[in-house]
């Protein structure tokens, strides 16, 4: 008998060899795989909440201040009515007081025998 292996025994120990390579291989992308997906968990866990909490305080803080500029024009136009109404109730105060005035003065020179056109 021959010391060297026959063909069929080398080829099984090479393939053997190339299960044993393969398995660690695939072992290997196992143990990556579980490490991309914890640091994937920690991603979600840790930056999105701070990230959802950062932006939904900069939504509520644009609908904020949307709110208030809305409010501002709103009473912006408001006071501009309210002015423009209570100029026009001065105007007409004051031109009732001039009238009066006016009818005051001419009846004192009519009592006078002074008052030369008649008021209308």
């Amino acid at each position: 008998m021959s010391s060297a292996p026959t063909a069929s025994i080398a080829s099984m120990v090479k393939q053997n060899e190339a299960y044993a390579t393969a398995y660690a291989h695939a072992r290997e992308l196992a143990v990556t795989s579980e490490i991309c997906s914890w640091h994937e968990r920690q991603y979600r866990n840790s930056l999105r909440p701070s990230q959802h909490l950062q932006a939904r305080t900069e939504i509520q803080e644009e609908t904020q201040q949307a709110g208030e500029m809305e409010l501002a024009d709103e009473f912006a136009t408001e006071a501009k009515f309210s002015l423009a109404m209570l100029r026009e109730e001065r105007r007409q105060k004051l031109r009732e007081l001039y009238q009066a005035e006016a009818r005051a003065y001419y009846e004192e020179l009519a009592m006078l025998g002074l008052a030369p056109i008649p008021l209308v």
